[in-house]
């Protein structure tokens, strides 16, 4: 029977305990006193942490000024990056055509040569005369 009534024992003992119910979580809670701030500090706690909420609209002023400078750097090394591409563009352009342009010259004067010019002549039908008549025209 002692090992019996040592398992009442502990059962009654595990019974013994109390348990704490929502409806005594309830009453403990509304025993608590509550602590009521003022209205100014709630409005600077709510949204700003306790910051001043004109120091934070300076911030962000300065902030979105930078942030536009960023972007207006970024714009303008673009397009200057994109002027450099278009320089070497049109030099290597104006190579070219300094190079037709020396070209064209040497075949100018290489033709416009007196040898080239009587042989053009020749093949036209002029001919050189040898010994010039002369005729006076005053008697």
């Amino acid at each position: 029977m002692n090992g019996v009534s040592k398992n009442k024992k502990i059962q009654m003992e595990i019974l013994d305990v109390p348990k704490i119910t929502n409806s005594a979580r309830s009453y403990e809670d509304a025993k608590r006193k509550e602590i009521v701030t003022p209205k100014e500090v709630r409005r600077q706690l709510s949204r700003t942490a306790g910051l001043n909420k004109k120091a934070i609209k300076i911030v962000m002023f300065y902030v979105s000024i930078i942030t536009a400078v960023a972007l207006l750097r970024a714009f303008v090394l673009y397009n200057v990056s994109d002027l450099g591409k278009i320089k070497t563009k049109k030099e290597r352009e104006l190579t070219e055509l300094k190079k037709e342009v020396a070209r064209i010259d040497n075949e100018f004067i290489s033709n416009n040569d007196l040898k080239t010019k009587e042989k053009e002549a020749k093949a036209t039908g002029f001919t050189v005369p040898n010994d010039p008549t002369y005729i006076n025209l005053n008697k």
